[in-house]
């Protein structure tokens, strides 16, 4: 899918150099891929975590986790 938007965000000197260490420690070619997995796909994972560990401690899963459920995962990207 071709990437055409662009999100603008202002950092000091010393923050753009850890976001760049801690992209190149992970393994990521650039930043934006690192910027990408973290907003998007690590936010989507500690959710579910937490729904499993809700569900299991009340007994359901949290009201966001079923309306998430029934959209399918592509909506969400």
């Amino acid at each position: 899918m071709p990437k055409n938007s662009r999100i603008f965000v202002r950092v000091t000197n010393a923050q753009h150099e850890r976001v760049r260490n801690n992209a190149e420690a992970m393994g990521y070619l650039n930043v934006s891929d690192y910027l990408r997995s973290i907003a998007l796909e690590r936010t989507l994972v500690f959710q579910e975590q937490f729904s499993e560990v809700y569900e299991k401690i009340v007994g359901t899963r949290p009201l966001v986790a079923r309306k998430r459920q029934e959209r399918p995962l592509h909506e969400f990207f």
